[in-house]
């Protein structure tokens, strides 16, 4: 009888313990994603727009790749960024294109995609349809010493073990280079290597690539750019961490509410425990949130 007792008090024991377990992780889903943030009022809806298209990106990304290399998970969507991305595209039919790392440090030795696992290439491809992997740079510290033979020799090496990562069907060609740094040379043997397009700064008055002060009048004036040897171009809107207030959030919405492209994009660091910031979730969602409420479509950068 006191074995029984005994046995039934762990058993007691255990099963509290569990459902202490299921609810804490509940809980822990429910702060990433399940507040609505007091969704954005009315003012959001455009009273008249020639919006036709979102889409969502995220510069600096390796941790992703990291993180899913080194844990053992049975999805990509047990990685806490790529969920958060999943759960928006399932609320409100989000792309999002991760610009890619190769490394963040290779002189260090860090982390680099030839070391990253596989074993999700056919669910990448199966998500492909809105989430997408691209060339970003050879590594944080290389558009101080960029040339074209560097930046030539990361991209393939990156697009490659891209494909062998997610899949072919999971690539983006249409990307931002990191610090929105490639000489004429550079931007002409991306076009060579497969590369499509460029995304070019928010800020108008900063350098993007290789573009004379009036090509990129033309390009943010008509949203869209093709240089002389076929690259295309297209502005980047805005910069999720650079909203500091909701009424800086409703500023940016008139301001490319008549325009047909919006390119939202944060980096992926600000994800990280360190860096985690609830306001780029929230105006992430609230863009998200917006687009949908405006019937504006998501897709990645086209014609």
């Amino acid at each position: 009888m006191i074995k029984y007792i005994k046995g039934h008090y762990i058993k007691s024991i255990l099963f509290i313990f569990i459902l202490l377990v299921i609810i804490f992780i509940f809980i822990n889903i429910y702060n990433q994603f399940g507040n609505d943030f007091e969704l954005p009022d009315n003012s959001v809806i455009f009273e008249a727009s020639d919006t036709k298209y979102c889409h969502f990106s995220i510069d600096d990304s390796i941790d992703v790749f990291e993180d899913l290399t080194e844990n053992e998970y049975s999805s990509i969507f047990e990685q806490p960024i790529l969920l958060f991305f999943k759960q928006l595209h399932d609320k409100y039919d989000i792309t999002v294109s991760f610009y890619v790392f190769y490394s963040w440090d290779i002189s260090k030795n860090r982390f680099n995609l030839s070391q990253s696992t596989d074993k999700f290439k056919d669910e990448f491809e199966n998500n492909s349809s809105w989430l997408k992997f691209g060339f970003h740079a050879k590594d944080a510290p290389a558009y101080e010493y960029l040339n074209a033979n560097i930046e030539e020799e990361y991209y393939n090496k990156t697009v490659n073990e891209l494909e062998r990562i997610v899949g072919k069907k999971s690539i983006d060609y249409f990307v931002r280079l990191d610090r929105y740094v490639a000489d004429k040379e550079t931007v002409h043997i991306l076009k060579s290597s497969g590369c499509r397009g460029l995304l070019i700064a928010p800020d108008k008055k900063r350098e993007s690539y290789a573009l004379t002060q009036q090509e990129k009048n033309m390009c943010y004036k008509s949203d869209w750019y093709v240089d002389n040897c076929g690259m295309r171009y297209t502005p980047t809107d805005v910069q999720v961490e650079h909203i500091k207030s909701d009424s800086e959030f409703y500023e940016t919405i008139l301001s490319f509410s008549h325009q047909p492209r919006v390119e939202i994009f944060t980096h992926e660091w600000v994800f990280s425990d360190d860096n985690s910031d609830d306001n780029v979730k929230k105006y992430m969602k609230w863009y998200a949130y917006t687009m949908k409420q405006n019937n504006v479509e998501f897709s990645f950068s086209r014609d």
